[in-house]
């Protein structure tokens, strides 16, 4: 039995602000209600953590 695998290289995201958050506020209703996105002015995208990526890593083949 084998295992196929392809070995990744991830890449660290690098900001100059982290944890830095911009808010949004969405209407005008009684209660405060934000969309909140990144604002960390990244150097260094990295590599992207989302279903494409997880999905491409955890494609290890078994062959007999």
């Amino acid at each position: 039995m084998s295992i196929n695998f392809q070995k990744s290289t991830w890449i660290d995201r690098i900001a100059d602000n982290p944890n830095r958050r911009k808010l949004t506020k969405v209407g005008e209703s009684e209660g405060d209600s934000y969309i909140v996105e990144r604002d960390d002015n990244p150097t260094v995208e990295g590599t992207p953590f989302n279903a494409s990526t997880m999905n491409a890593t955890s494609k290890i083949g078994f062959q007999t």
